[in-house]
């Protein structure tokens, strides 16, 4: 039963995977924890969705952040990375009322999506939110700028948004940034 609904789904709805055939792509089998059936390459989404619907035991399907000359080798060293998404996976420990918990986790969505078109730039345009499909969200930035980005470049975008290296003595007294969310949350 649940497979059939499955094979109808990927049947009848698009699948959007950008640039799928630099794409390793994974495959959770019913009954498996995770993913179980991995370097897989399709041309197009056409071909994944008919290999699918064709198998009728697929439960998940997972594309790499990664894009590869070659995506189906096995040996990821051999596979010719050549640049990845920028993606942002946010979760939150579902306690209480789940009710409660989608506020939660969407606030944090919010707050991370304003960081990143008021203060790094980004367009609101590039930015991609899925549910997650569990207790979150992922936000890939859909730009070549940041798939090209180094990964020291990643690294420290990543502790601005953490507020990691942060100059505290000057919290409040500048404008933008990390001193705009100091006095934001003073005012709370």
């Amino acid at each position: 039963m649940k497979a059939d609904l499955y094979n109808h789904h990927y049947q009848n709805h698009p699948l959007l995977i950008e640039r799928i055939e630099r794409r390793e792509i994974g495959l959770q089998l019913w009954g498996a924890e995770g993913i179980n059936d991995r370097h897989h390459y399709y041309k197009t989404l056409s071909d994944l969705q008919g290999s699918i619907v064709a198998r009728k035991n697929i439960a998940a399907i997972f594309a790499s952040v990664a894009y590869y000359e070659d995506p189906m080798t096995k040996n990821t060293g051999k596979k010719g990375y050549k640049g990845s998404d920028l993606v942002f996976d946010l979760d939150e420990h579902v306690e209480g009322p789940r009710y409660d918990w989608m506020f939660r986790i969407c606030d944090r969505t919010l707050d991370l999506v304003n960081t990143l078109t008021q203060e790094v730039g980004i367009p609101e345009s590039s930015l991609v939110i899925d549910f997650s499909g569990s207790k979150g969200f992922h936000i890939t930035v859909n730009d070549p700028t940041f798939t090209e980005m180094h990964k020291d470049d990643r690294n420290h975008l990543i502790q601005y948004l953490l507020g990691e290296k942060v100059d505290k003595s000057v919290l409040g007294r500048e404008r933008g940034g990390w001193s705009d969310r100091y006095n934001n949350y003073k005012q709370r």
